[in-house]
């Protein structure tokens, strides 16, 4: 009984690294070789307790920034609506773009999407 469970055990465990070296090799390594895009979107994250954008909002924004400063893109979409709180995602986020230089006419907002689902839709 104790050798059956055994080789069970090695079986199973032979079967996880398998799955393990699937899934890595499945990974991207990059995203892609193109350089430019019609446009970057942030998709949305609670904003802190008082409105304002979180860590997490700032970091995405600042990145989407970065690559917006680069010529990467032509302008960004920030999604979000007020799905945790009373306060409209999208909104935080814009005001950091706007903050860190990006033209009010280059970020366009969408403040109604609930859920990454519907951040894309």
């Amino acid at each position: 009984m104790v050798k059956r469970l055994g080789w069970l055990f090695l079986f199973v465990m032979t079967l996880a690294v398998i799955a393990a070296m699937v899934t890595f090799e499945a990974m991207p390594t990059h995203n892609t070789d193109a350089t430019h895009f019609d446009t970057i979107i942030v998709l949305g994250w609670p904003t802190a307790p008082d409105g304002k954008a979180s860590k997490i909002q700032t970091a995405r924004v600042m990145e989407a920034v970065r690559e917006l400063m680069a010529g990467r893109a032509g302008h960004i979409i920030v999604s979000g609506g007020a799905a945790h709180s009373q306060f409209v995602e999208a909104e935080a986020m814009a005001k950091v773009a706007i903050e860190a230089g990006v033209p009010q006419e280059d970020v366009i907002v969408e403040g109604r999407a609930m859920n990454t689902i519907q951040n894309i839709y």
